[in-house]
């Protein structure tokens, strides 16, 4: 192939200009591709970064919802709890408190002392089950009794309904 191309000069000279012509449109050709496939490229990269934009700009909202959702549901279950405690058991608030959605699964009255006292899963009446020991409760351990404060974990299946959700 290198014995050819020395020979280039003395084609075009000769009037063989085929040769070189057929190599200029191969180099374009290729020329060609390569623009093509960087241009392709550079596209694909835009749509993907535009893609992951929107992609984390849904996730954010939907997290934001869902938070939002469970500190209304958390208010609206401790109003509950503080108008209705002194006439009604616990069992009674749980059950018949709308908190539930598809985002909240399950809703528990856990003492000072760690004792969940009710539950709307799981049966009924609910056991006495301890979770002193979980992070969820000792988050509030010893914390004023005023605004309470909200703590998110890495999600854990349930002791009641065994299926995996914040606590």
């Amino acid at each position: 192939m290198s014995l050819e191309l020395a020979r280039l000069p003395k084609f075009v000279l000769q009037g063989r200009s085929s040769a070189f012509y057929g190599l200029l449109l191969l180099a374009i050709l290729w020329a060609g591709v390569g623009f093509k496939f960087r241009t392709d490229f550079d596209n694909d990269l835009r749509d993907s970064v535009r893609e992951s934009k929107n992609f984390t700009m849904v996730l954010e909202e939907n997290v934001l919802r869902s938070i939002g959702e469970i500190d209304k549901a958390l208010l609206y279950l401790r109003r509950s709890i503080e108008t209705r405690k002194a006439s009604t058991d616990y069992s009674t608030i749980v059950n018949t408190t709308d908190v539930l959605s598809d985002i909240i699964v399950q809703v528990a009255i856990i003492d000072a002392k760690g004792m969940m006292r009710s539950s709307n899963a799981g049966p009924k009446p609910t056991p006495a089950m301890d979770l002193g020991d979980r992070e969820h409760f000792r988050f509030h351990v010893g914390r004023a009794a005023g605004p309470f404060g909200s703590n998110y974990e890495v999600p854990s299946a349930s002791s009641v309904s065994r299926l995996r959700a914040l606590a």
